[in-house]
């Protein structure tokens, strides 16, 4: 999962895009966590690069 600024717009986004569009996040290895606070409109991301 991925923690965000708020108000889920990511996630509308996410939700429009093409079935085969490549989808991935990009963080540095600090800032990898056990778990995050969800909410019910929440999407994982489907892969990471971690630097």
């Amino acid at each position: 999962m991925r923690l965000g600024y708020g108000g889920g717009n990511y996630d509308r986004f996410l939700r429009e895009l093409r079935s085969d569009a490549v989808v991935c996040g990009i963080a540095f290895q600090e800032q990898e966590v056990e778990a995050v606070p969800t909410e019910p409109h929440d999407l994982a991301l489907p892969k990471i690069i971690v630097a």
